[in-house]
C-alpha cells in the first residue's frame, strides 16, 4: 500500500471524516487526493497529517513495512544475527564463510546506495578485525569530532567504537558528549542514551587499564544522575562503581557494590535483571583473578 492508502485506513479506522481531519494546512482536497495517491505531499504536510489523526512516524512506519527500523538497521541486524546464529550453535563449526559472504554483500550494497550508517558500521567492523593495527578509526573519530550536533546515530557509533579509539580521543568525547548532544535533551529516552554512553565508556577505560578516567567519567554519571532522577539508572550506579573496583583490586568494596544493585532488583522483583547482572558478575570475576581485562559492553539499555 502506499502513503496515501494507508493513511486513509488509519483516518477511516479511526472514524475520522476528511473534514474533520482537514485546516488551512491540508484541504479537504489535498487530502483525499493524497489518499487516492494523485497527489505527493511535502514532509511537513504528512507530518502535520499524522499529528492530526494522533499517529507518529514511526507507528506509521510500522504499519506501512513491518518495522521502524530503516534498510540499513535491518540489514545490519541480520549480519549480526547471522553471527549469533553461528556462535550458538554450539555443536557446528563457527560460519566465517557464510559470515564474511555476507559482510562483502554490504559492502557492495553500499557501494551501489551509500547509507551513512552502513558505512560507519563497516568501519567499525574492520576496525576490530584488525585490533591492535594502525590506524585506529580515524575516520569515525574525525566524523564525531566534526559534527556539532550529535543525534542518537552519534551517540550509538560513540559507544560502538569506544573500545578501539585511544585514550585522549576518548576523553574528548567525554568531556563533550553532552554539549554535543545538547539538541536531543527535548527527546524522550535522551536521558538515560547519555548514561549509557557514559557507562559504556567507564567499561572501554577499565577494558584498557585507565582506572582513573574510568573513576572521573563514573563521577561524571553519578552528578548527572542526581539531576536525572531516572530510578533505574540510580540503582544500576553501585554495580558499575563495583565494575572499576574490582579491577582496582578492591575485591571486598567490589562485592558491596554489586551486591547494593542486585539487592534491589531482588527486592522488586526484577529477575531478569537480577540474573543478566549476577551473570556479568560472575563472569568479570573469573576474568579479575584470571589477570584477564575486563569484558567490554556497549550499552543500549540495562
Amino acid at each position: 500500500m502506499q502513503y496515501g492508502a494507508i493513511f486513509r485506513s488509519l483516518r477511516r479506522s479511526k472514524g475520522l471524516t476528511l473534514k474533520q481531519v482537514a485546516d488551512d494546512v491540508n484541504s479537504i482536497s489535498l487530502i483525499s487526493q493524497f489518499e487516492h495517491d494523485q497527489l505527493h505531499i511535502s514532509t511537513e504536510r504528512f507530518i502535520h497529517l499524522l499529528d492530526r489523526i494522533a499517529v507518529s512516524f514511526d507507528e506509521f512506519q510500522v504499519i506501512r513495512t513491518g518495522t521502524a527500523k530503516s534498510v540499513s538497521e535491518q540489514q545490519i541486524e541480520a549480519y549480526l544475527n547471522l553471527i549469533r546464529y553461528s556462535y550458538d550453535r554450539l555443536s557446528h563449526p563457527y560460519d566465517h564463510e557464510a559470515i564474511d559472504q555476507r559482510l562483502t554483500m554490504l559492502e557492495r550494497q553500499n557501494e551501489k546506495r551509500y547509507s551513512l550508517q552502513l558505512d560507519h558500521f563497516l568501519q567499525i567492523r574492520h576496525g576490530y578485525a584488525h585490533f591492535g593495527h594502525p590506524p585506529y578509526l580515524s575516520g569515525i573519530a574525525y566524523y564525531l569530532q566534526n559534527v556539532d550536533q550529535w543525534g542518537l546515530h552519534e551517540m550509538r557509533l560513540f559507544k560502538q567504537s569506544a573500545r578501539l579509539f585511544p585514550l585522549a580521543v576518548n576523553r574528548q568525547f567525554i568531556d563533550n558528549v553532552k554539549r554535543k548532544s545538547a539538541l536531543l535533551a527535548a527527546i524522550p529516552g535522551y536521558q538515560r542514551e547519555l548514561f549509557y554512553v557514559y557507562f559504556t565508556a567507564i567499561t572501554a577505560y577499565i577494558t584498557q587499564t585507565h582506572f582513573a578516567e574510568a573513576a572521573q567519567c563514573l563521577n561524571l554519571a553519578q552528578r548527572e544522575a542526581k539531576k536525572a532522577e531516572l530510578a533505574d539508572i540510580s540503582i544500576f550506579l553501585p554495580f558499575m562503581a563495583g565494575w572499576l573496583k574490582l579491577f582496582e583490586g578492591a575485591e571486598s568494596e567490589a562485592a558491596t557494590l554489586f551486591d547494593q544493585t542486585l539487592t534491589l532488583y531482588h527486592q522488586l522483583g526484577m529477575k531478569h535483571h537480577e540474573t543478566v547482572w549476577q551473570d556479568v558478575r560472575r563472569s568479570e570475576i573469573a576474568h579479575y583473578k584470571a589477570n584477564e581485562p575486563s569484558d567490554f559492553f556497549v550499552f543500549d539499555g540495562i
